[in-house]
């Protein structure tokens, strides 16, 4: 089996049919739904806080640390980036944090991990600051209903997305 660097996996998805979808494409869904609810992972701001952007709370489950979009009909996920808010993906603590991307057919997803993973990255150190991260699908065949990024934090119970870019494979 031919193992493919990361770099010429994504090279060879662009160079095939890599188009990002337009960010008036799909109906946001998600439990971020504190600051400016889940529709502010979807409005062009890259640089937006905690009453700007998707958030949730401290006090919120890692349940709902999730922000994404429906589509009618399905896309087929390739990669996503996506924005902290200006305080990082957790405000203020600093902690490790790791992000995944979740499909779904059917019915819409209840929680965070209610789904199949379909990108996942490394755990990262979060900077209490603006950043972004690139999260390349390992399916490019499914068409899903629901496409998803999960924010799972390992300090505190806050996580927050100033935008959240999608590709399909076209």
């Amino acid at each position: 089996m031919l193992l493919m660097s990361k770099y010429a996996m994504m090279h060879r998805r662009r160079a095939r049919g890599e188009v990002e979808i337009p960010s008036g494409v799909g109906t946001p869904i998600g439990g971020m739904t504190s600051g400016g609810g889940v529709a502010a992972a979807f409005d062009g701001d890259t640089a937006q806080t905690t009453t700007t952007g998707a958030y949730t709370g401290p006090s919120a489950a890692e349940s709902v640390m999730w922000v994404g979009k429906t589509f009618s009909p399905g896309k087929v996920f390739s990669r996503a980036i996506a924005h902290s808010l200006t305080v990082g993906f957790q405000s203020g603590a600093n902690p490790t944090i790791v992000l995944g991307i979740y499909g779904k057919n059917g019915s819409a997803p209840a929680n965070a991990t209610d789904g199949t993973l379909i990108s996942d990255q490394p755990s990262f150190t979060d900077l209490n600051a603006s950043m972004s991260q690139e999260l390349v699908s390992i399916d490019l065949v499914t068409a899903w209903d629901h496409i998803w990024l999960r924010v799972d934090p390992s300090a505190n119970a806050n996580a927050g997305v100033s935008e959240l870019l999608l590709w399909e494979w076209a």
